[in-house]
């Protein structure tokens, strides 16, 4: 049985054209067991800002590094890009890689 938020997750380099299945994803996700929306403070922008320079990731994808480095978890992404950059700082991998569905 396929996992739903997987299930809901665009295709890699897809996006969501429809503002209620960006929403029903974002439902989606509270209901994964530990994960948690985190507000930017100065302790994640300040890693964030450091992680961009040295590793020559865009504002947003820093922002991602940053939480997880700061969380010691794992970074979920589709963004081959990011993945590849951030992984000599957190382990990264792909939503299939995480639930094992590859």
């Amino acid at each position: 049985m396929t996992n739903p938020v997987l299930k809901s997750f665009p295709s890699p380099g897809g996006k969501v054209d429809d503002p209620s299945k960006a929403v029903e994803f974002v439902n989606l996700l509270r209901q994964v067991p530990n994960f948690i929306i985190t507000p930017v403070d100065r302790e994640i922008s300040e890693i964030s800002s450091k992680f961009a320079a040295d590793y020559k990731l865009r504002g947003c994808d820093s922002i991602y590094v940053g939480v997880a480095y700061l969380f010691n978890s794992k970074l979920i992404t589709l963004d081959k890009d990011q993945k590849s950059k951030c992984s000599r700082i957190v382990a990264a991998l792909t939503p299939k890689e995480e639930l094992g569905e590859m």
